[in-house]
């Protein structure tokens, strides 16, 4: 079987102050038994250029990377990537960084809604079931004008802010199942542009206890004629990486999915699974 960790964050180890090595998330990476991984940085369009976040270091990235692919060459297939937070928004920062750097994968996020910093920080306490409806069908209508303009390669963790609403004990006051039709025109937007929908097993490692989107999604995105998967674990400390990643793989392919979606030079490599 054909395994593949296609999002997993290179700043942070098993504690933020001591970063992880390339070299070590590749041996980590191989003692789980994967076949490829994508290393990747956090880049926020938005927050990034005014000091909300710590910028990431992309000339070193890029040079160690490089140096590893050739130190793992034919034990570990290495993937230089990027996760680009709300890259439609701020299109200007967005073809600044694309055209600066020559990543092999790019992932597009949407980790906000209009006024809000990042969905993660909200206190869910003081919503009411109303106002968190009211948040998560605006993310789901900011979602699909995300990808009908993205310049990216995989459409990442598509229910995002569910992961939050569960993780604050509100996770009754979203249905899922009663969204099918919003779900269903964001992933027809997502294959009439080519873009690859990810199935981020970090959900299942975390209270959600499913991954993002959850399989139901998967078995809709099969339906609609969807092809081009990738598989992350969103891994931002070394023991997560490769985590879920083989019984996803194994659900994915009793799905009827037949293989996984690999990018070198962003472009898409269909390997069987």
């Amino acid at each position: 079987m054909f395994l593949a960790d296609y999002h997993t964050h290179s700043k942070f180890s098993f504690d933020a102050e001591r970063p992880a090595t390339i070299e070590a998330m590749c041996e980590a990476a191989i003692t789980m038994g994967l076949n490829e991984i994508a290393i990747t940085d956090h880049y926020e369009c938005d927050a990034m250029p005014d000091g909300f976040y710590e910028m990431p270091d992309l000339d070193g990235r890029q040079t160690a990377i490089a140096a590893a692919k050739k130190k793992y060459e034919g034990k570990l297939a290495l993937c230089y990537g990027i996760e680009l937070g709300q890259p439609t928004s701020e299109a200007v920062e967005t073809e600044r960084i694309l055209s600066k750097y020559s990543f092999d994968f790019v992932i597009g996020s949407l980790h906000t809604v209009k006024g809000i910093r990042d969905i993660c920080y909200i206190n869910y306490e003081y919503y009411s079931d109303k106002q968190i409806v009211m948040l998560w069908e605006q993310y789901l209508a900011e979602l699909l004008k995300h990808i009908k303009d993205g310049k990216f390669d995989t459409l990442a963790h598509i229910t995002y802010p569910y992961r939050y609403i569960v993780k604050n004990g509100r996770g009754n006051v979203v249905n899922l199942d009663d969204y099918k039709d919003e779900f269903a025109a964001i992933i027809r937007a997502a294959i009439e542009r080519g873009i690859a929908l990810e199935c981020n097993t970090s959900g299942l490692r975390q209270t959600l206890a499913e991954p993002m989107p959850n399989f139901k999604l998967m078995q809709l995105y099969k339906s609609l004629g969807g092809q081009l998967i990738t598989v992350g674990s969103d891994a931002h400390y070394l023991e997560h990486i490769g985590s879920h990643i083989k019984e996803t793989v194994s659900t994915l392919a009793d799905i009827g999915f037949k293989y996984l979606t690999v990018f070198r030079n962003r472009r898409p490599t269909m390997i069987k699974i």
